[in-house]
């Protein structure tokens, strides 16, 4: 099975721009990380592009015997769930959330 194209790869950094939250949904999937798509957003892509781009630093750091930067870090160590959703999908499950 294939990823899904423009998410992961660092010799696809400049397609992942072009990524959607639905290329995402799909990479999770192709990946073996889920069973089904999950709903995704624009807020999804770019959290998951933000990890991708510090581990692409932290990689590279590691390698040329450079320090690591502490923001890559700290975005690295942050447990999951931390850091609020800036949209909400039309779900049911979002609409109570909301309110």
């Amino acid at each position: 099975m294939t990823a899904a194209p423009g998410i992961s790869g660092t010799a696809s950094r400049h397609a992942a721009s072009r990524a959607t939250p639905a290329d995402l949904a799909r990479w999770t999937v192709a990946a073996g990380l889920l069973d089904e798509p999950p709903e995704t957003g624009d807020d999804d892509l770019a959290r998951v592009a933000a990890l991708r781009e510090a581990l692409y630093r932290l990689a590279t750091a590691a390698r040329e015997g450079s320090p690591y930067g502490r923001a890559d870090r700290d975005l690295i160590n942050e447990p999951p769930g931390t850091r609020p959703r800036t949209s909400c999908s039309a779900s049911a499950a979002c609409g109570a959330a909301a309110a």
